[in-house]
């Protein structure tokens, strides 16, 4: 299978009927001809941004909008792909009108018979085989490519002390940052995050994400800015992760920010959320990854926790 159609670069969020119309409005497919009962149904999520790459639907007839933008890039099958390996796709479909939805589901490992397509548990099986080996080879060139891109120190890593971190493969959506952003943990993490705020909301101390899931291009682009304003990479290195080590790519990490503070700045420590976090927060898995005087010698960040159950 070639690398385009199992890279995880989506999110797969499941939706309603209702949710999947306005999608498929959105994506400009005309709303009359979309089936009032698309139920199961998912979005397609660019895993990047968090925005509208497309849908899927499937009942007994697989339905795949893709956004024009989208489809060279491969979104329609990387998305059946990740569906299958997830048990999100029936196992016995009508076999679909399109010569290239028949193409995809083949791709994926469905035996196409004149009516139906019908998925194996051994296709399962090879498919998860693939997605799995290809994704880590690819997150590692990426790594390296963007490591010479941004003129990383060859020995960053261990003169860091700090691990690879993968990116994450499944992510469920928290909510909407203050500037209007959704932000994506781990699942399990996800479910900690929403426990723990509401606790704390129990007792009136409010917290929001500001930052959640990052992928190697966006912590890349990250540095590049601070790179382009004229700081020395060793200097950006001591407040921001290299590509590949950023705990934000597990899906695990969080960026906090609490009402009339200034997003990621020491002064979160002077405020209720911080004090409730410190008291807290390892009740629900969150610990502060990078405290004062960290053996990773990077700089003192009181509102990034980490989900380490």
């Amino acid at each position: 299978m070639p690398d385009r159609l199992l890279s995880p670069r989506l999110i797969l969020c499941p939706a309603s009927p209702a949710e999947l119309t306005a999608a498929a409005t959105r994506l400009g497919f005309p709303a009359d001809p979309v089936p009032d009962d698309l139920a199961p149904g998912w979005l397609m999520k660019r895993k990047r941004d968090g925005d509208l790459a497309g849908l899927v639907s499937a009942r007994t007839q697989l339905t795949c909008i893709v956004a024009a933008q989208s489809r060279r890039r491969g979104y329609a099958g990387e998305a059946l792909a990740r569906l299958v390996l997830e048990g999100g796709l029936p196992s016995e479909l009508a076999r679909p009108h399109s010569a290239a939805a028949c193409d995809l589901l083949a791709k994926i490992g469905y035996r196409l018979d004149p009516d139906r397509a019908e998925l194996s548990d051994a296709a399962v099986a090879q498919c998860t085989s693939a997605f799995e080996r290809d994704w880590r080879a690819s997150h590692r060139r990426r790594v390296e490519e963007l490591h010479a891109r941004l003129a990383i120190p060859t020995d960053y890593a261990s003169r860091q002390g700090l691990e690879p971190v993968a990116e994450a493969l499944r992510l469920r959506s928290i909510g909407r940052d203050p500037f209007d952003r959704e932000q994506f943990l781990a699942p399990e993490a996800a479910e900690a995050w929403a426990r723990m705020q509401t606790a704390a909301a129990d007792e009136s101390v409010a917290m929001h994400p500001i930052s959640a899931y990052r992928g190697l291009d966006y912590q890349a682009e990250l540095l590049e800015r601070k790179l382009a304003a004229g700081n020395a990479v060793e200097d950006v290195l001591r407040v921001s992760a290299a590509p590949g080590f950023s705990e934000h790519h597990s899906g695990l990490a969080l960026d906090l920010g609490a009402p009339d503070s200034p997003p990621l700045e020491v002064a979160f420590e002077q405020t209720p959320a911080f004090t409730w976090l410190s008291r807290r927060a390892t009740e629900f898995g969150f610990h502060l990854s990078y405290p004062r005087d960290n053996p990773h010698g990077i700089a003192y960040e009181p509102w990034h926790w980490a989900w380490r159950p």
